[in-house]
């Protein structure tokens, strides 16, 4: 069962304010007055009464004002992101020269010939998705190429080195306006003393930003499971808990490829545990329950979806969705509505400044910047962990907060602790060293640790 329900947090409503519509004009009665009786005389003509004026119409209420656009919300469960009217704007505006190409970016599950290739060839069992083949057209020199960007063994730090790195390479050989990326398999194996979850989500942030900024939209990918590494296995959930709310915060496709691994036999992976099964000389089968058959039909898919909208001018095919409530104040907090939960934003635009310390938690740091608040409610005793991804110059630290505002923990970039049920804060409040506010953005996760 859930153990987690929407923390509702009730703002006063003021009272609307009628405006009365225009009341007509009075109109005056007339009364006929007539002289006393004598000597009979010629009646006078009667003066005509004056016609009343018209009663003026009713000032109709304006129209509403349209709703402010808002990023969309990335639900977890769902196999694509949705492709709301905001995402499908901000899509055209990264791909402006717009073209039918796109680049691999990853490891060796992504340069396999198991994976893509196959659409280049004749033999695709489109199933019951035969609107995919228009995909595998558009998008056919793509396929068979190899991509400067992806290599066997690649961790994200491999895809950023040299002084010119290999993405610069690949953006630079094949001007693309799409990347299909999956990277963090080879990371999640690495000890945290050469490379922990914040280095690699600080390379991925790097990654997508680079190529958004070079007019190419990031697909992201989840990472499988894996099963020959409990260690590194274990990290799988937080990375792709992490790589959602990446693609979340750019407002870019994502492709949730790990949930369905799960319900595969071996979930979905060959016998070393780690690379995906497939359907032997069938790769493009895809209904078939092994994991490169899937990535095809997941991916396949996705290009679809992104060709349909970026260079087909379709509109968007999903709705705008919910609103994230609450505006980031203490009295006015942001809702964690749901675990896992991700969200991004920006100290330097900071609701609020008026947090100067944490004296439960205090370590002698100075947290005198700008602060955003989210609330937390929880119906079980539940342990969660609040991690602080702020890549760059930005210093956000966390902070746990009782309802009544006690601090319970204080970390520069991520807590785990043990939670009875009941409502709790989380303060991002930015830190402030020789006199400067170390402001910026920032992508707060929030995650239940399993029992």
């Amino acid at each position: 069962m859930p153990r987690w329900i929407i923390g509702l947090l009730l703002a006063g409503c003021g009272t609307p304010v009628a405006t009365p519509d225009s009341a007509p004009a009075p109109v005056a009665d007339t009364v006929a007055t007539t002289g006393p009786d004598a000597m009979p005389s010629p009646s006078p003509s009667p003066s005509p009464s004056p016609s009343p004026s018209p009663s003026p119409e009713p000032t109709p209420d304006p129209p509403p004002a349209p709703e402010t656009p808002f990023p969309t919300r990335y639900p977890r469960g769902a196999l694509h992101s949705p492709l709301s009217p905001y995402v499908v704007d901000r899509l055209r505006a990264i791909a402006v020269n717009a073209a039918p190409r796109f680049s691999r970016v990853g490891d060796s599950i992504t340069v396999s010939p198991s994976f893509l290739d196959c659409f280049a060839a004749a033999a695709v069992d489109y199933g019951a998705h035969p609107e995919w083949q228009a995909a595998a057209q558009t998008f056919a020199a793509s396929f068979p190429r190899a991509s400067l960007a992806a290599k066997g063994g690649w961790a994200a730090f491999n895809v950023l080195g040299g002084t010119t790195s290999p993405l610069d390479k690949e953006i630079a050989a094949y001007d693309p306006s799409f990347a299909v990326v999956m990277l963090g398999t080879n990371d999640s194996a690495y000890g945290p003393a050469s490379y922990d979850f914040f280095a690699y989500a600080d390379d991925m942030f790097e990654i997508v930003d680079a190529l958004i900024a070079s007019g190419v939209v990031p697909i992201v990918s989840s990472i499988p499971p894996r099963t020959n590494n409990p260690t590194a296995a274990a990290r799988v959930p937080s990375y792709n808990s992490f790589l959602r709310g990446l693609a979340e915060a750019r407002q870019i496709p994502f492709v949730d490829y790990y949930t369905p691994m799960l319900a595969l036999p071996n979930k979905g992976l060959s016998g070393d545990g780690v690379h995906p099964s497939v359907k032997s000389g069938a790769p493009c089968d895809l209904a078939a329950a092994y994991g490169y058959n899937l990535r095809n039909a997941v991916t396949i898919e996705a290009l679809h979806r992104a060709k349909a909208v970026v260079l087909d001018g379709a509109a968007a095919p999903d709705p705008a969705g919910v609103r994230l409530a609450g505006s980031g104040t203490s009295a006015d907090p942001i809702i964690i509505d749901a675990l896992p939960f991700a969200h991004a934003a920006d100290t330097s635009r900071a609701p609020q400044d008026v947090i100067e310390g944490y004296p439960a938690c205090d370590q002698g740091q100075n947290e005198s910047g700008g602060e955003v608040i989210y609330r937390l409610t929880l119906t079980a005793a539940t342990t969660i962990t609040a991690r602080v991804v702020d890549p760059g110059a930005p210093d956000i630290d966390v902070h746990l907060l009782r309802a009544d505002g006690t601090c319970l923990a204080r970390a520069h970039r991520s807590l785990t602790l043990a939670l009875d049920a009941g409502s709790y804060a989380l303060s991002l409040d930015t830190f402030v060293s020789g006199g400067s506010a170390k402001a910026g953005e920032y992508l707060l996760l929030v995650d239940e640790e399993p029992e």
